[in-house]
């Protein structure tokens, strides 16, 4: 019995909870004295980490956690504002962001994304610019479009009210009810005047998309 208490009581040194100047101490990223949220996994490894490897990683970040509940709050910033200071170096930077990542995957964090497990919508067309086939799709989107088209619905617009003034003016010339011939022909001939110089701004915007 006695023995089996001072087994109990003789845990080794890497079970205890360190003292609070000795994690003020520890500067530099190692994976096992740091802050769960800024140890470092190493960015790409030849050999696939086993499911083993994995737990065990698991293990050690969650008694990291309990470490560090276990120090008053002010210890615990002072660790952390530490811990970030070291974080100098951009692989340091990028060792912390994909670390992040990691805990956040094995957390659930990605496993509800919209659009999990259905294919891509190819939106995009071949034949066209990179650049303006995504600026094409974001007027599209928000009820725009390309200069080009705004201009050709507005010529086909002007183009048909051109039209429809030309058939109204050209029947009235003949309908006798809007006056003898004298005053038909004078109405005629100013109407033709207007409709002339309406065609040539219509032409000119024409002439604009061919430049």
């Amino acid at each position: 019995m006695a023995a089996m208490k001072r087994a109990r009581c003789s845990l080794p040194s890497a079970c205890r909870l360190p003292s609070a100047g000795q994690l003020l101490q520890q500067r530099r990223l190692v994976h096992n004295d740091i802050e769960p949220h800024l140890m470092v996994v190493p960015c790409s490894t030849k050999k696939k980490e086993s499911p083993l490897a994995r737990f065990a990683l698991r293990i050690q970040a969650a008694v990291e956690r309990i470490r560090l509940k276990a120090l008053p709050p002010q210890v615990r910033a002072a660790v952390a504002a530490a811990s970030i200071q070291s974080v100098r170096s951009e692989t340091d930077f990028t060792n912390v962001v994909e670390q992040r990542i990691w805990h956040s995957a094995l957390e659930g964090g990605f496993d509800k994304l919209a659009g999990k497990g259905k294919p891509l919508k190819e939106e995009g067309n071949p034949h066209v610019d990179p650049a303006e086939d995504l600026l094409y799709r974001v007027l599209s989107k928000n009820g725009f479009a390309p200069e080009w088209v705004e201009l050709n619905k507005e010529i086909r617009f002007h183009m048909e009210r051109w039209r429809r003034a030309l058939k109204y003016s050209f029947s009235r010339r003949w309908d006798t009810k809007f006056g003898d011939e004298i005053s038909r022909e004078e109405a005629w001939r100013g109407d033709l005047r207007i409709l002339e110089q309406e065609l040539k701004d219509i032409n000119k915007k024409v002439d604009w998309t061919h430049n």
